[in-house]
């Protein structure tokens, strides 16, 4: 179930729990109330029949006129007759216990044996008297039944039998009276009853309204639990699998095995991080296939069209295309076309709709940089990426997906070297609803960019052979290194760097970079690379365009040098290794995360002790095992450190005598200048370098990388 539903059922459960809970109290507020208008009827009754009781008595005494006075008595024996039978038939009174009905009962029969004895003759007696003949003279209306009475008592009315009737009448009415305080004193008993009855059934429904209400919160409480520790424990889960994310560890597992939206993400990430590894994966591949390409074949077209079959091989692609530079034009040429790809511009309407007709048309074409979609990537340097044609108008004329120019989706990536073009790379999906995902688009860069340098260096390579010299092949590699090393250091406001490099025989083995992770984190790197010449040039190439795909603000020094290993490693010949020492500096928390791997130590000066203190680590060189376990370490820096990083060919350089220039020599020149920055360090190193080894000639690659903390 979707936890959405699940959310739902649980709040629905709560909404019905919660009417429940109301409807059960409002049923039992109910019934007590019912039973509380039975005791106040009760009540009623009882004042009825003490009304009727002191009428029944006052009844000969009464000075009322005689015929208001028999309407009055009747009316009021007739109404609490009516309320008592109301009264002992409710079936409310049932819930309170059988005595109390038993006593009603009783009092039930008690006056019907009064009705039926008393009352009913006692009204045939009225009428008897009122329609006597001797009265018929006597108004009525004028005269009381006491008047009456006394009239036949004082013989002002002759009539012995009315007078007997008379007499009869007022001992039955006594009778009634005295029957009335009986029946009353068997009404107050249960009044009470009900009212003791009342006051237990009020208790007893609370007491069970509380205890269903507490059962159905508890079965809430116990579902809300159930739900909220599951989705605590999948969170937990999630957050854990994400931190190794972040960490670059793409072998985690995240493994939650269920039908709503966390099986939903986990069968995502699980797709996402077996991307990954598919781009890694190809990317290796790629830079196997090139250098397989270039060390088995020479010829360009040949690895022109490698470099298409690689790009749309990796990337899933429905055709591929890539343009180069015509040296006399200068203009773009269709170099190579894989598969169907149509023209990203509208097409003349002399050529045929048959694809084998366009494409023809599309290889006939020259393209002047800065024309159209392409030639604006070859004039600006920059990658175009065009997720869907539909939502995008820059292919105005390929967006119809029953026309044959229909173009899914569509990337286009410049091949540079430094500032100089050497071609376009395009690749392009024809499939409606099929298009490049970032990570797609981010891989075809980072290919573009290594493809470039491979194309770039088998020109070059190619033109060594063609012209069999020797300094050429060594300035020629000269060229890619400067290529790969930075021209300048990018400068930053909590940390100054400056490095050189000096080969010792035109091509040199050592490779430095340094470059921005996010806003507040740097990489800088110092690497040895073994072998000279073209190869360690590739290697190079290699180490550089790994290194700036795999690294993230969220990695560690230790992940990079890791997966930089893995992805190089079995690519590299026994005899292509390099060593390297890597650190990445937070300069928000002024920390440093430092791995080496068989590279000299990182010594950092302490300036608030004005001493150096050496860090490093255990570590096989780049290239030579896949499953090399590197150590990591991680450490504060304060303002005014300085970190130094070198090859040996500057701690290792030799003077007239023999003697080395040492570690120690090198460190006691950054002790005694600690208060200059990088640059002007530098130029005092090299100066005392320079005098140390004067007469003698260099005899290995030279690098020295400075950065201190601001």
């Amino acid at each position: 179930m979707k936890i959405r539903n699940k959310l739902f059922s649980i709040g629905f459960i709560v909404v019905l729990g919660f009417l429940a809970a109301t409807f059960l109290i409002y049923t039992r507020f109910q019934a007590s109330m019912d039973l509380k208008a039975i005791e106040l009827q009760g009540v009623q009754i009882q004042t009825l029949q003490s009304e009727l009781s002191l009428k029944s008595s006052e009844f000969i005494s009464s000075k009322n006129r005689i015929e208001e006075t028999y309407e009055d008595w009747l009316s009021s024996y007739s109404e609490f007759y009516k309320e008592l039978k109301l009264f002992t038939s409710d079936n409310s009174i049932n819930q309170l216990g059988g005595k109390i009905s038993y006593t009603l009962d009783q009092i039930t029969i008690s006056w019907d044996v009064i009705y039926n004895d008393y009352y009913k003759p006692i009204n045939i007696q009225l009428n008897i008297l009122l329609n006597n003949q001797d009265l018929k003279d006597i108004d009525s209306s004028e005269t009381s039944i006491i008047d009456l009475y006394e009239m036949l008592l004082s013989g002002e009315i002759q009539n012995d039998k009315l007078l007997e009737e008379f007499s009869i009448l007022e001992e039955n009415m006594k009778y009634i009276d005295q029957s009335m305080v009986e029946t009353n004193n068997m009404f107050n008993l249960v009044l009470n009853e009900i009212n003791d009855g009342i006051d237990k059934f009020i208790l007893r429904k609370r007491v069970q309204s509380l205890q269903l209400v507490g059962v159905i919160i508890g079965f809430i409480i116990i579902i809300s639990t159930l739900f909220s520790r599951q989705t605590t424990i999948n969170i937990q889960k999630m957050e854990s699998y994400i931190a190794k994310l972040a960490k670059g560890d793409f072998s985690a597992q995240l493994e939650i095995k269920t039908k709503d939206e966390f099986g939903n993400l986990t069968d995502n990430f699980s797709t996402f991080t077996d991307s990954l590894w598919d781009k890694m994966n190809s990317l290796r591949d790629v830079m196997r296939e090139i250098g397989d390409s270039i060390s088995v074949d020479l010829d360009q077209q040949s690895f022109i069209d490698n470099l298409v079959k690689q790009g749309i091989y990796s990337s899933k692609a429905d055709a591929g295309i890539l343009f180069t530079i015509d040296e006399d034009t200068k203009k773009l040429v269709v170099s190579n076309i894989s598969n169907y790809f149509p023209p990203p511009f509208q097409i003349s309407r002399k050529v045929s709709n048959r694809r084998d007709s366009i494409i023809a048309y599309f290889k006939s074409l020259t393209i002047d940089l800065g024309q159209g979609l392409i030639g604006e990537v070859g004039s600006s340097g920059k990658s175009v990426y065009i997720r869907n044609s539909k939502k995008d108008d820059r292919l105005p004329f390929n967006s119809y997906p029953e026309d044959e120019l229909f173009i899914s989706s569509l990337v286009f990536i410049p091949l540079l070297v430094g500032n100089r073009l050497l071609g376009i790379l395009g690749v392009c999906k024809t499939t409606e609803g099929d298009f490049f995902s970032d990570l797609d688009y981010s891989f075809l860069r980072s290919y573009g960019e290594y493809s470039a340098m491979a194309l770039d260096n088998l020109n070059k390579y190619r033109e060594l052979l063609s012209r069999h010299e020797l300094m050429r092949e060594l300035n020629l590699a000269s060229d890619i290194q400067k290529n790969l090393l930075p021209d300048k250091l990018p400068e930053f406001g909590k940390a100054s760097l400056h490095a050189y490099s000096e080969a010792a025989k035109g091509v040199s083995g050592d490779y430095y970079d340094a470059f921005q992770l996010d806003d507040d984190k740097l990489l800088i790197t110092v690497c040895d690379v073994a072998g000279k010449g073209v190869p360690a040039s590739l290697v190079m190439i290699m180490i550089r365009t790994i290194l700036r795909l795999i690294t993230s603000e969220t990695h560690n020094a230790k992940s990079v040098v890791s997966q930089l290993n893995n992805l190089l490693t079995t690519r590299l010949g026994i005899d292509h290794f390099a060593t390297i020492g890597l650190f990445i500096y937070d300069m928000e928390n002024q920390v440093i995360s430092y791995t080496n791997g068989a590279h000299h130590p990182l010594y950092v000066y302490r300036a608030s002790k004005e001493k150096f203190v050496k860090f490093d680590t255990d570590g096989l060189p780049l290239g030579l095992e896949a499953d090399t376990e590197f150590g990591h370490k991680q450490f504060q820096v304060d303002i005014g450190d300085y970190l130094v990083l070198f090859t040996d060919g500057l701690n290792e350089a030799r003077n007239m005598n023999g003697d080395e220039f040492t570690t120690n020599r090198l460190l006691s020149i950054v002790k005694k200048n600690a208060q200059m920055n990088p640059v002007d360090l530098t130029k005092e190193i090299r100066a005392n370098l320079d005098a140390f080894t004067s007469g003698t000639s260099q005899h290995d690659d030279q690098t020295l990388l400075l950065m201190k903390v601001n």
